[in-house]
């Protein structure tokens, strides 16, 4: 899977990195700490999932994740930050944001990204079968690998 990280701060980029290799295996990452790579990747590039800060040095997560529910709509988007507030995570969620995490709370982010990916899995496979997902109770699990999202 191939994950695009968006974050002006490299040592943000480096854990987040960590923290998904923890976590999954066989993954890409396209990182993007200005506006001309955020262009270009978005123009080029197929993603599985965007992390994207609230607070960039070139616009906020908000516009990142217009630009690519836009392009790429079922594409999962999470945002992190440091300097949010109520407005900003509820203006998110109502344009699609799968979740929103202050970054002191980073160590939910793979976990928040398990649960993004499965639900773009079981809205796809509703739309697929034009019959509402039936998923069991506890067929879920903390163990789950990259693979079960392929």
């Amino acid at each position: 899977m191939k994950f695009l990280i968006i974050d002006n701060n490299q040592d943000d980029r480096v854990r987040i990195k960590q923290d998904f290799q923890k976590e999954f295996y066989g993954l890409e990452f396209l990182e993007v700490d200005k506006r001309e790579d955020f262009d270009e990747v978005i123009e080029k590039s197929n993603f599985d999932a965007v992390i994207t800060d609230y607070r960039l040095d070139w616009t906020d997560g908000l516009w990142i994740l217009r630009s690519v529910k836009e392009r790429f709509p079922s594409v999962p988007v999470i945002m992190l930050t440091d300097h949010g507030n109520e407005e900003i995570a509820v203006e998110g969620m109502k344009s699609g944001l799968s979740d929103y995490l202050l970054k002191r709370t980073m160590h939910r982010l793979p976990m928040a990204l398990k649960k993004s990916l499965r639900d773009v899995r079981l809205d796809n496979g509703h739309n697929k079968s034009g019959n509402q997902a039936q998923v069991s109770p506890g067929r879920y699990n903390t163990t789950e690998t990259i693979s079960d999202y392929a």
